[in-house]
């Protein structure tokens, strides 16, 4: 009996998710780095991201009825869209003029293949996506650029699994192992939902900042480029979220340009990984620059 019960509770949630498998292309002959999105009926969506030339990408959903759409990945290309529409298996692709998206209909355990191919999204439909993203008029969201990646769309860890006692790595600075070790203690999870970022003083008019992840102890470095090359990190620009493992970094180059870029965080292998490219560098001064040139 026992046996029995624990059998039909486990059963529904090994059938929660069913693999859709997106066949990807573009008209130029090379796909670029997309994000990809399911949207469901109810409105929720789930996304996933491309690399450059990479033609398939898989999503795990739950059972029901999704539209499949992408738009390019990388900062400062235009708002289109790809999608899975009537046009997408049409015979006559050329003379296909039902460019809607398509429904699809998951369920559990029947693998989905889809073509999310279908460049010619018209207004209508445009400015629907846009609505969903948040992208007020097609002209980004609150974001520091346009197609800047989206926090919801790299999730972090949904809760603690255990606590190091320690930190990992014997190549810290002196000066700032104990700040590291305090806030190892303190336990306070800002980023990807198991990780504290730290911000560290490197000399005068200098910020850095590092990744702790409190369940291994490890550390991250970020990548401002504030130690190496006298660069100024703003340390009001350093965006993230304490439920995602997108890290935006802010920082002013020497000729006053700001500069900003786009990293996820692996925290199985300890590193940032670039997405996109870093946007067009804009005029702009930190708030610590701006206050330490007045005073």
């Amino acid at each position: 009996m026992k046996f029995s019960l624990l059998g039909s509770l486990l059963l529904p949630l090994c059938a929660l998710a069913t693999p859709v498998i997106g066949h990807l292309s573009s008209p130029t002959g090379t796909t670029p780095a997309l994000r990809v999105y399911a949207w469901s009926s109810t409105g929720k969506l789930i996304a996933a991201a491309t690399s450059t030339g990479q033609t398939v990408v898989r999503l795990e959903l739950p059972a029901g009825r999704y539209r499949l759409f992408a738009t390019p990945a990388d900062p400062g290309v235009p708002l289109v869209y790809s999608g899975h529409t009537q046009c997408s298996t049409s015979e006559d692709a050329a003379g296909c003029s039902r460019h809607d998206l398509r429904w699809i209909t998951v369920d559990r355990d029947v693998l989905v293949n889809v073509d999310i191919n279908d460049w010619h999204i018209d207004d209508v439909q445009a400015q629907m996506l846009d609505r969903a993203l948040h992208r007020k008029d097609g002209a980004g969201d609150a974001d520091p650029s346009i197609a800047a990646p989206r926090f919801f769309e790299y999730p972090g860890a949904t809760q603690l699994r255990t606590h190091a006692t320690r930190l990992v790595g014997h190549d810290i600075r002196p000066d700032w192992r104990t700040r590291l070790a305090e806030a190892l203690a303190a336990g306070h999870i800002n980023f990807a939902g198991r990780a504290s970022i730290v911000q560290l003083p490197c000399g005068t008019g200098c910020m850095a900042a590092r990744i702790l992840d409190l369940e291994t102890g490890r550390i991250t470095a970020v990548p401002t480029g504030a130690e190496q090359q006298g660069l100024l990190a703003c340390p009001e620009r350093l965006a993230y979220r304490r439920d995602s493992r997108l890290l935006r970094i802010a920082v002013d180059e020497s000729d006053g340009n700001l500069l900003e870029s786009y990293y996820v965080w692996d925290p199985d292998a300890s590193r940032l990984r670039p997405i996109g490219r870093p946007s067009s560098p804009t005029p702009g001064h930190c708030l610590a620059a701006r206050a330490s040139i007045s005073h």
